[in-house]
C-alpha cells in the first residue's frame, strides 16, 4: 500500500489532497494516465497536470511532474528516486550486445524516463610504450585488458545515486583512451543502466551489482563476419589483421573466459538483436521492475511539492 500524507504547497500554501491509501496494483491498472505515474496531487490552485518530461540521455536533467498553477507560476511535485536498475550485456565480440541494448532502449522510451549505456570497451586500460611498440603482440580479450576496478567504481557510483559520474571514452584506431576532457558525464543518476561488454558477467564484484544479467548468444561463423565488416570501417584495421587476431586472440578468450560466464546470465538471446520475441519480453521486465521501484521509493520517501524559481 501507497501512503501519501502531509503534502502542502509551497505556491500557495495550500494543502495537496492524495489518496490516503491507494492500492499499487489499482493504480497500475489505471490505463487512463500513464502506468509511470505513481503520484498524484491535486491542489485548488492547481489547474492542470501535464506530462512529465523524460529523457533517454542520463547527461539530462531528472524527470519532475508538473503543475500549473491558475496564477501562472509553475508548481512541482518532486517524484522520490529509486535505485537505478543496473543490466548487464555479455556475449561474444560482434554477438549483437550493442544493438541488443539499444533496441531494449528504443523500445523502452519514456517507461525507463532516463537511461545510461556504458560499454565496456570504454574501459580498456592504458598502453605502457612498450606494450604500444608491440600492440600486435597485445590480447585485448583477455580480463586484464580492462581496468575492473574503475568499472566497479563507477557502477557503484550509479547504483548509489551519484551525480556527475565520469566515464571515460576509448580511440580505437590509436589503441588509447581520449583525454579526460573527452569523458562523458552523467550529471543525474538515471533509472536503468545498460552495461555491455564481452567481459561483463566475467567478475564476480561487477555481477553483484547487477540485477539483470544478460548474455548474447550468437553462431561463431556470423560474429567473425561481422567483426570483420567492423573492424574494416569502424577501426582502420585491414581483413588479414582481423583474422590474424581472431585466430590468435579473440577466439581462445572467447572459449577460455567469455564463454564461460553464459552460466552466470538470467537471460540468454539467441541471434541477439534479431529476436524480436526475446527483446520483447526483456522489455516488459524491466519496465515492471522500474515501477517496483518506484513504487517502492514513493512508499519510503516522503513526497515534496516545490515552486519552480
Amino acid at each position: 500500500m501507497l501512503q501519501i500524507e502531509g503534502l502542502r504547497c509551497c505556491h500557495c500554501n495550500h494543502s495537496v489532497q492524495a489518496p490516503a491509501t491507494r492500492n499499487r496494483a489499482t493504480m497500475l491498472r489505471q490505463r487512463s494516465m500513464p502506468r509511470r505515474w505513481l503520484l498524484f496531487a491535486a491542489c485548488s490552485q492547481v489547474r492542470s497536470l501535464t506530462a512529465p518530461q523524460f529523457y533517454d540521455s542520463a547527461t539530462k536533467a531528472p524527470a519532475f511532474y508538473k503543475l500549473v498553477s491558475r496564477g501562472g507560476g509553475p508548481v512541482f511535485a518532486s517524484k522520490p528516486r529509486p535505485q537505478p536498475l543496473v543490466v548487464g550485456v555479455a556475449g561474444g565480440t560482434a554477438s549483437g550486445k550493442t544493438a541488443l541494448t539499444a533496441n531494449i532502449v528504443e523500445l523502452l522510451g519514456a517507461e525507463a524516463a532516463s537511461v545510461a549505456s556504458i560499454t565496456q570497451d570504454s574501459f580498456y586500460r592504458d598502453l605502457t610504450v612498450d606494450e604500444m611498440n608491440r600492440i600486435e603482440e597485445i590480447n585485448f580479450d583477455v580480463p586484464e585488458a580492462f581496468d575492473f576496478e574503475e568499472i566497479e567504481a563507477v557502477l557503484t557510483a550509479l547504483k548509489r545515486g551519484d551525480t556527475s559520474v565520469r566515464v571515460p571514452t576509448y580511440d580505437f584506431v590509436a589503441n588509447a583512451r581520449r583525454p579526460p576532457s573527452n569523458d562523458i558525464i552523467l550529471e543525474d543518476s538515471p533509472r536503468v543502466v545498460f552495461f555491455e561488454g564481452i567481459l561483463a558477467l566475467h567478475s564476480e564484484r561487477l555481477r553483484d551489482l547487477m540485477d539483470l544479467k544478460i548474455f548474447v548468444d550468437a553462431d561463431a561463423d556470423v560474429r567473425l563476419a561481422r567483426r570483420i565488416r567492423r573492424d574494416v570501417a569502424e577501426r582502420g584495421r585491414d581483413v588479414d589483421g582481423v583474422l590474424r587476431a581472431y585466430e590468435q586472440f579473440v577466439k581462445p578468450a572467447f572459449d577460455e573466459f567469455v564463454l564461460p560466464t553464459k552460466r552466470h546470465a538470467d537471460v540468454v538471446v539467441p541471434r541477439g538483436a534479431e529476436n524480436a520475441v526475446a527483446i520483447d519480453l526483456l522489455v516488459r521486465g524491466i519496465r515492471e521492475r522500474t515501477l517496483e521501484r518506484s513504487a517502492q521509493a514513493a512508499a519510503s520517501k516522503p513526497a515534496r511539492v516545490i515552486v519552480a524559481p
